[in-house]
C-alpha cells in the first residue's frame, strides 16, 4: 500500500541519517521497486531521489548521476515544481563534483526557469539556488558572482534556523578567502618586488574581516607566511652579490627615491607610446 512504501521510505531515511548507509541504500531500492509495482509515481520519485543522494554523499557518483537522472523523469512526471527544482539543484551539485561547472550552470538554470512556475518561491529554494550559483562562481573563477550569490545566500538564511547552511556559506568563504591568498603567494614569487603585492590583499582580507563582522582563518592563512620565506631566502641571497643587481651606470643602491622619476617616465613612455616600439 501507500502507507507501507512511504514507511519504508522514511525507515531509509532514518538509516542513511543514523549513518546506516548500506541499509538505506537497500531500504530505498526496496521502496523504489514496491512503488513501480503498485503504480505509486511520487513514492517512487521520492525514493529514487533519495537514493541519487545517498550514493552522492558516499561519493558513488556513477550511480549517484544515473538515479538523478531516473528520478528526473519521475519527478517531471509528478507536477511538483519545488521538489523537482531542488532535484536540479542535487544534479548541479553533482555536476560541480564531476568538474562539470557548464553542465552545474545548466541545471541551476533549469531549476530557476522550474521555480519562475510556481506563484511563490519559498525561501529554502531561493537559499539553495545561491548556493549553488556560488559554488559554480568559485569553480569558474569568477569572484564577484561568487560572491553577489554568498552575500544573497547569506541574507536568506539569516532568517531561517539552518545551521547546516550557514555553515556551508562559511566553508564558501573559507574558500574565497583560500584562492585569495594563494593568488597573492603566487604572484609575489613572479619578481623579487612583486612581494609588495602582498600588502594590498592583506588589506582587503583585514577590510573583509571587518564587513563580516569576525576574523576567518582558514588553513591557507596559517601556512601563507611560510610560503613567503622562500624570497626572503631569495632577497638575502641577491642582497650580497651586487653582480645580480642589474644596476646603471652611475647607480650604486638597489632601491632609491631618485631612480622614481626615470621609472615613471619609462613607464609613461611604455603605455602611453603611440608608435610600434613598443608592445603595448
Amino acid at each position: 500500500s501507500r502507507q507501507e512504501v512511504r514507511a519504508a521510505i522514511n525507515e531509509a531515511v532514518c538509516r542513511m541519517k543514523l549513518g546506516a548507509a548500506d541499509e538505506a541504500a537497500r531500504g530505498f531500492r526496496d521502496a523504489t521497486y514496491l512503488a513501480a509495482v503498485l503504480g505509486l509515481r511520487r513514492e517512487e520519485a521520492i525514493a529514487t531521489q533519495n537514493l541519487a543522494w545517498l550514493e552522492h554523499m558516499r561519493r558513488r557518483y556513477g550511480p549517484a548521476l544515473e538515479h538523478y537522472r531516473r528520478a528526473l523523469g519521475l519527478l517531471d512526471a509528478v507536477g511538483n515544481p519545488e521538489y523537482f527544482a531542488r532535484h536540479l539543484h542535487n544534479l548541479g551539485e553533482l555536476m560541480l563534483r564531476l568538474g562539470d561547472p557548464v553542465g552545474a550552470r545548466e541545471q541551476s538554470e533549469s531549476a530557476a526557469e522550474v521555480a519562475s512556475r510556481q506563484t511563490e518561491v519559498s525561501p529554502a529554494l531561493r537559499g539553495e539556488a545561491a548556493l549553488l550559483r556560488a559554488r559554480i562562481g568559485l569553480a569558474a573563477g569568477r569572484t564577484e558572482e561568487a560572491a553577489a550569490a554568498l552575500d544573497q545566500a547569506r541574507g536568506i538564511y539569516a532568517s531561517l534556523a539552518e545551521p547546516e547552511r550557514l555553515a556551508e556559506i562559511a566553508v564558501l568563504d573559507a574558500d574565497r578567502l583560500a584562492l585569495l591568498i594563494f593568488g597573492a603567494v603566487l604572484l609575489s614569487q613572479s619578481r623579487y618586488e612583486s612581494v609588495l603585492f602582498v600588502v594590498p590583499v592583506a588589506v582587503v582580507i583585514v577590510l573583509g574581516w571587518w564587513r563580516a563582522g569576525r576574523i576567518l582563518l582558514p588553513w591557507p592563512a596559517v601556512i601563507a607566511p611560510l610560503l613567503l620565506v622562500p624570497y626572503a631566502w631569495h632577497d638575502r641571497v641577491v642582497d650580497t652579490k651586487t653582480v645580480l643587481w642589474q644596476l646603471r651606470e652611475g647607480e650604486s643602491s638597489r632601491f632609491s627615491l631618485s631612480y622614481l622619476r626615470g621609472n615613471l617616465e619609462g613607464a609613461w613612455n611604455f603605455f602611453f607610446n603611440p608608435p610600434p616600439a613598443h608592445a603595448n
